[in-house]
């Protein structure tokens, strides 16, 4: 039996819409809401978990959503919900309405007589085991959800945390599974015997692959804010998020600036990477300067003088690094060289 719980980990993953007064579909608020709002309006909510390590063929034993209170909320009505799973292999990214697309044919009804925090949904179970046994369905996809308003009260909404809103405090989707059991097929082609007696025989062997290749095994291990980097086990904890467990190297390459400079390294992501930087380290020379030696130390150091200190630091940006090495009144003996290497965070 394994299990693992799933969180949402980027911008357009989740998202909402006020279906009842015409509001268009947003994935960069603040928060979710469930119910229907003051104006008696119904919202929708979509939720995506991405790199869902479950094996086809697995049978789902457990399987709840888990939020957390936002802002308002009206205890005295029943907010009434009814979840359905996005019936598609491996669902694609919510930045546009996923309201029309395709509905699972299981679906649960999620009633709440109060705001609460954490608030947690009945089983799943149904659902998610419709969608793992899509014929398309792999370990590594992603999964959506959609929570639609069910005739709730009057105004009894409560908005619930989103990944803009705070991004620590996400809907999660815990899931335990069985693995399907390992199956084995065996063929005897021909035997034959005559004065001279000869057998052949062919066997083919077909098994489950375990361990999974979404499962981290033995990589470096950098865990997202609230994740728990002893215990976790899968991708989606983790900054490597990606189809295997191995760092995805955007671009890397060499700079050489002055003892005070700026190197500026480009890069086309769109968003703040993870990165490493390293470079020469400086170190006093007994006579009231500084030296430049052949040792490389990841760039973020700190050098002190009687009278001067320097230092280097790495500023990561959208669309680049900047690799800064600052001085007050250090001598200048040369260039410093280094080398960095900058990571894709996420595949989605």
């Amino acid at each position: 039996m394994a299990s693992a719980t799933y969180y949402i980990t980027a911008e357009g993953n989740d998202g909402d819409k006020d279906i009842g007064g015409g509001g268009a579909w947003s994935y960069t608020g603040t928060d979710l809401q469930f119910g229907s709002d003051s104006s008696g309006d119904a919202h929708t909510i979509g939720l995506r978990f991405v790199s869902v390590a479950i094996a086809a063929g697995s049978t789902i034993t457990a399987a709840t959503l888990t939020g957390h209170l936002a802002g308002f909320g009206v205890p005295d009505g029943t907010l009434r919900t009814r979840v359905y799973g996005i019936d598609e292999d491996n669902t694609a990214i919510l930045t546009s309405d996923p309201t029309g697309r395709t509905k699972t044919t299981a679906n649960v009804n999620w009633d709440e007589a109060s705001k609460t925090d954490p608030i947690v949904s009945p089983s799943l179970v149904s659902i998610v085991q419709e969608i793992v046994d899509r014929g398309g369905w792999s370990s590594g996809n992603a999964m959506g959800f959609l929570i639609l308003d069910d005739s709730s009260d009057a105004d009894p909404a409560s908005s619930y945390e989103s990944y803009e809103g705070d991004s620590s405090s996400t809907f999660a989707l815990a899931i335990t599974w069985t693995l399907p059991a390992s199956s084995t097929s065996s063929t005897t082609t021909s035997t034959s015997t005559s004065t001279t007696s000869s057998t052949s025989s062919s066997t083919s062997s077909t098994t489950t692959q375990w361990p999974d290749p979404n499962y981290a095994q033995g990589i470096m291990r950098i865990t997202k804010e609230g994740r728990d980097v002893i215990n976790s086990n899968y991708l989606d904890d983790f900054f490597f998020d990606s189809d295997y467990p191995l760092l995805k190297v955007h671009d890397y390459g060499s700079f050489t600036t002055g003892i005070t400079g700026l190197k500026e390294i480009a890069h086309t992501l769109g968003y703040i990477p993870y990165a490493m930087v390293f470079s020469q380290y400086l170190e006093n020379d007994g006579g009231g300067g500084v030296t430049i030696t052949d040792e490389y130390y990841q760039h973020d150091w700190f050098l002190r003088g009687a009278s001067y200190y320097s230092y280097g630091y790495t500023k990561i940006y959208d669309d680049k690094l900047d690799i800064v090495i600052e001085n007050i009144n250090t001598p200048t003996p040369g260039t410093i060289n280094g080398f960095y290497y900058i990571f894709v965070e996420e595949v989605i």
